[in-house]
């Protein structure tokens, strides 16, 4: 799927999800799982419009929300704002959202591969592994 194909999926996108109930279920799971894990910084890789990346914020930690939909980053943006503890940036998978060790927790949440019968080449093994270095051991 092109950056162009995600970008048409924005509204889309927003409409799908009952966004209200999903945080609401979700919410207590990533709490309790970042107290667990002393979290204080997250890359919340394809953040699409940014719910989760502002959930987190909401709790104080400092957020980084990446997508390769400028469409998907700019609703982010408008909705949530930017700050010191919110950052938002237009890139893939193969880009580094920051130096090895950086983040405590990386999280990737309903991500095109739902929507795309075909395997996708920013979902490769070899990516992931290159993603996982940034949160630290």
């Amino acid at each position: 799927m092109s950056k162009s194909s995600f970008d048409d999926l924005t509204d889309l996108y927003e409409a799908m999800i009952d966004w209200p109930k999903r945080l609401a279920n979700e919410a207590p799971f990533f709490r309790r799982l970042f107290e667990q894990s002393n979290v204080r910084r997250v890359a919340d890789v394809a953040c699409g419009t940014g719910r989760h990346a502002d959930m987190f914020r909401s709790w104080g930690l400092e957020v980084h929300g990446s997508d390769i939909s400028p469409n998907m980053i700019q609703r982010a943006r408008e909705a949530f704002g930017e700050s010191g503890h919110l950052r938002w940036k237009v890139q893939g998978f193969e880009q580094p959202v920051g130096p090895q060790g950086s983040f405590d927790a990386v999280e990737l949440l309903q991500t095109q591969r739902k929507l795309e019968p075909v395997p996708n080449p920013y979902y490769s093994d070899a990516k992931h592994r290159k993603m996982s270095k940034i949160w630290k051991a």
